[in-house]
């Protein structure tokens, strides 16, 4: 499992879901949020590492109260897989 790949995927998936609730376009979305609408589909598609201003942006053109609500799926499915990673690496002693 790509646990990266797999994050920008479940994002994609939450910011289409609740855009389709809101019976927003992809257009409309990226107008609100000031993104151009090719990188809106990427980052829904989970093309893109998006960074957390676009994400910022992103939740207030969706009007959601907090920025978290697009993370917190990914963080049920993916971040102890990330805390997995860490545990298998070491710090060399100089």
């Amino acid at each position: 499992m790509d646990i990266h790949n797999g994050l920008n995927d479940i994002i994609g998936k939450q910011i289409r879901k609740e855009r389709k609730l809101q019976n927003l376009t992809i257009d409309e979305l990226a107008e609100l949020a000031g993104l151009h609408h090719t990188h809106m589909g990427d980052i829904e598609r989970g093309n893109v590492n998006t960074t957390i201003v676009t994400l910022f942006n992103v939740a207030s053109a969706l009007n959601l109260n907090n920025p978290s609500d697009l993370l917190t799926k990914a963080t049920q499915d993916l971040y102890p897989h990330f805390q997995e990673e860490v545990k298998k690496r070491t710090i060399k002693k100089r």
